[in-house]
């Protein structure tokens, strides 16, 4: 039983099939800010996605962008306090939804 990426009614699947033996080659233009192993692990896939084309490319960088932050967020006092303004911002979000200023 074919899956449904496999049939031949998937654009998307038809144009990677077509450029398959050009993946294997190619070395997409990766974010600035993704380096060493996340820009190895992310390559195939925003290959993939550039072969698909339409909105795939545009996706999959700003998916890798959105995983793997920048490359200044390996400091873990950053990430931290990136995360505690995460927090922050969810709490005052709920709390201000619940006690509108002016109330």
């Amino acid at each position: 039983m074919l899956e449904l990426w496999q049939t031949e009614w998937c654009p998307a699947s038809r144009r990677i099939r077509e450029r398959l033996t050009e993946l294997g080659d190619t070395e997409p233009q990766m974010p600035d800010s993704v380096e060493d192993r996340a820009q190895d692990a992310w390559e195939p896939l925003i290959a993939v996605a550039d072969a698909a084309g339409g909105y795939w490319p545009e996706l999959a960088r700003a998916a890798c962008l959105d995983l793997c932050g920048t490359a200044d967020d390996d400091d873990d006092g950053i990430q931290l306090l990136s995360d505690i303004e995460n927090i922050f911002t969810a709490v005052n979000d709920v709390f201000f939804a619940v006690n509108p200023i002016g109330a």
